[in-house]
């Protein structure tokens, strides 16, 4: 997703990224495998690497979890020391018949893009922290996209938190024929380890093959994610467990996250470049 917003930013805002990024104390973290010294090459390294350092916090000793107790506690904190995992998930309830209901079950995705989005436009705000803003939004974006991270689907009172609770086979996963459904839909994009080169080309690959795709904002973005999670995700998915998925399922799957793929490529450098615009 990184990879693919980068190419539709322009540089101007591609500098101003580069500038904050180095305000951020894991810039030479980023940019240490590096093969070219020219300052863009360096701020293109550090925005992909920088995606995914919102889940990198769960193993980080700086970060310590959430001391929260409510899901939607405001005011919002930055620079908290917390992991603040409930930012990239919104648990809106989906029962078995696929009704959405509006109660918040858990987490907190939805304010984390609305609040992060302010931090980062307004610049009378300390550097370090637009930077962090920036880097969480990066990562959000493609966890708005990502349908189970914006549903729970209801097993009678007990939710699935996002399809963790759902375990699934793949008889054509080369080695985890189970796990949870949330856990495959993650990896449909491309495996986690695709960097450099390889990674450029795939999202270069998809990004031509695919079609105009309207930007929006992101509440519209969640919208949109929890329509495909009632209407592709959970389709059909019943039974005892592990449920087999079928060829067509995971096919459609396929198409569905590569376009989910490129619209939060996509719409992330609209995003970021309408709030970076020089005021």
């Amino acid at each position: 997703m990184a990879a693919i917003a980068w190419r539709h930013l322009d540089n101007e805002t591609q500098d101003s990224i580069g500038t904050l990024l180095r305000q951020h104390p894991d810039w030479p973290r980023w940019v240490a495998r590096s093969r070219n010294d020219t300052p863009a090459s360096a701020n293109e390294e550090a925005f992909i690497a920088s995606s995914t350092w919102a889940d990198e916090l769960r193993r980080d000793p700086r970060f310590r979890d959430s001391q929260r107790t409510s899901a939607a506690t405001r005011p919002f904190t930055l620079d908290d020391g917390e992991r603040h995992s409930d930012w990239h998930y919104l648990n809106r309830p989906l029962d078995g018949e696929g009704r959405l209901g509006n109660n918040r079950l858990g987490g907190n995705l939805d304010n984390a893009l609305e609040d992060l989005s302010k931090i980062l436009a307004d610049t009378t705000q300390p550097a370090q922290h637009r930077a962090q803003a920036l880097v969480w939004l990066i990562h959000l974006c493609a966890d708005a996209h990502q349908p189970l991270h914006t549903v729970t689907r209801l097993q009678g009172d007990i939710p699935d938190s996002g399809g963790n609770g759902l375990l699934i086979h793949d008889p054509s996963h080369p080695r985890l024929t189970q796990q949870s459904l949330h856990a495959w839909w993650d990896d449909r994009p491309g495996p986690p380890w695709l960097h450099g080169e390889k990674l450029t080309a795939q999202a270069l690959e998809l990004d031509l093959g695919m079609p105009p795709i309207p930007p929006r904002t992101p509440q519209e973005w969640i919208r949109e994610a929890q329509h495909l999670a009632r209407s592709v995700v959970y389709r059909n998915l019943t039974g005892p467990q592990p449920i087999t998925l079928s060829p067509e399922y995971r096919d459609n799957a396929q198409r569905i996250a590569d376009r989910q793929v490129v619209a939060a490529g996509r719409r992330l450098a609209f995003w970021l470049s309408a709030l970076l615009a020089i005021r």
